[in-house]
């Protein structure tokens, strides 16, 4: 049981961690919540900020007129991705949105850089479904951290992009099908884009090996 209970325990604190502002987001050109603000009281240490699967969601803004102005600007996708890895600054303790305060400061988390990168390739037309936005745990040498990371479908190929920084500069085509994960994640925990989010089974990176228990 108490394994189970620290498990458990770990999940929570996974997402009130990464999660750190997108509660509501608000259109462009409002005032942002969360962290942007200066005049907002700290939270205590056992209040815990509940996330809803659409606030993940709406992290994702292809319509926002900055954003789409800005996929305008790119005649690839490989364009786009050279961009937010080159240009905006990984910053850990940066919110993670709204995308366009992550292109206004020229700087994001993991998550916000992941978030202004997916949402310019919706922008540019990349259809939903051929890409989300991963969260898991990777490995370092201090132990587990939280990461995310983007998973995309390109040309008949699969792809995993890291425009973070984080863990050093990967170019566009770095990580074809699962070799990001192979490399680094411990853990896949959940995934999103801007129509669904769903909780990730292991044991869909698992079909390939396993025996057909059905026999």
């Amino acid at each position: 049981m108490r394994s189970m209970k620290t498990r458990w325990t770990a999940l929570i604190l996974t997402f009130c961690v990464v999660f750190s502002a997108t509660a509501s987001l608000g259109q462009e050109g409002s005032s942002p919540p969360g962290p942007y603000k200066t005049n907002l009281p700290l939270p205590n240490f056992g209040d815990m900020r509940v996330n809803y699967p659409d606030d993940y969601v709406r992290l994702i803004r292809p319509g926002a007129p900055t954003i789409v102005k800005l996929a305008k600007k790119f005649k690839t996708i490989k364009e786009a991705y050279k961009f937010v890895s080159e240009e905006i600054k990984f910053a850990p303790f940066a919110p993670s949105g709204p995308v366009w305060e992550t292109l206004r400061h020229r700087m994001g988390s993991c998550l916000g850089k992941a978030a202004l990168l997916t949402s310019i390739y919706r922008a540019m037309g990349v259809p939903a479904g051929d890409v989300r936005i991963v969260m898991g745990l990777i490995i370092m040498p201090q132990g587990p951290v939280d990461h995310v990371w983007v998973d995309m479908e390109y040309k008949g190929q699969s792809l995993q992009q890291d425009p973070s920084g984080m863990l050093g500069k990967f170019g566009f085509g770095k990580f074809p099908d699962n070799g990001f994960v192979d490399a680094y994640v411990m853990k896949e925990i959940y995934c999103f884009n801007d129509k669904e989010f769903a909780l990730i089974s292991q044991l869909n990176r698992m079909r390939g090996s396993m025996p057909d228990m059905r026999k």
